[in-house]
């Protein structure tokens, strides 16, 4: 099968099968890690808040640190070289790209958070007690939370749209079957959520992997995901 420019949507393998296996394997660990993490800070951490506990040692270290582990594992690690290139796609070289990525962004950004309203004045679905948990309250976890955004939105999408998209259609052969994948790891990643919260993850990452696939470049993805996470810490 011929490779495409971009590895977010190559139809070549990416890396090995067991290389593919193996990180679906650290998803789960880590997925049933941020389970364990996000109930320490719901039963731990917040009845503590006012004898001066902070998230930051605690949830926010580990979960920057888990992220960028990762994405060095897809870019770097069991490869001859470094596939972050091919993974992010297109670089921002011509004032057209950068305008054009932002928009997509833009219009993603608007697009979820007017869905989440909606959902939480028509069906009052609104953030479950295990993501309150996780955000920020005071003034360090909020200066930390800028790192778990930044964190967030750049690995979490090398990882799933850029490597898991362009690995899971090279051995399934389908674009639409991958997408599919990678959307549903992408909320068993953030079952720490809750079920609700993992629903609209899964739905989040099938967007995302629907552009990176389009666009052929995860800039647009990484723009709006650091936005959302932003976005959900300081409102």
């Amino acid at each position: 099968m011929t490779k495409r420019t971009a590895g977010v949507v190559s139809l070549a393998s990416v890396a090995p099968s067991w290389h593919t296996a193996l990180l679906v394997g650290l998803v789960l660990a880590v997925a049933i890690s941020g389970i364990a993490l996000t109930w320490m800070g719901a039963t731990v951490l917040e009845p503590r808040a006012g004898a001066g506990e902070s998230k930051v040692a605690n949830l926010y270290v580990p979960a920057i640190a888990v992220q960028w582990l990762l994405a060095l594992y897809v870019c770097r690690i069991g490869r001859p070289s470094n596939a972050l290139r091919d993974l992010l796609g297109p670089a921002w070289c011509v004032r057209e790209r950068v305008m054009g990525d932002l928009a997509i962004a833009l219009g993603l950004f608007v697009l979820i958070v007017g869905t989440a309203l909606a959902l939480q004045r028509f069906a009052q679905v609104g953030r479950s007690p295990s993501v309150e948990s996780l955000l920020p309250r005071r003034m360090e976890e909020r200066a930390a939370w800028i790192v778990v955004a930044l964190s967030a939105g750049i690995c979490e999408e090398i990882v799933f749209r850029g490597y898991l998209l362009a690995q899971f259609t090279s051995l399934t052969g389908s674009p639409v079957v991958a997408l599919v994948i990678q959307a549903l790891l992408f909320g068993v990643a953030h079952a720490n959520q809750g079920a609700v919260g993992a629903a609209v993850a899964g739905a989040s990452g099938l967007l995302f992997g629907l552009v990176a696939w389009r666009r052929r470049s995860l800039l647009p993805c990484i723009a709006c995901h650091v936005a959302l996470d932003l976005a959900a810490g300081f409102a």
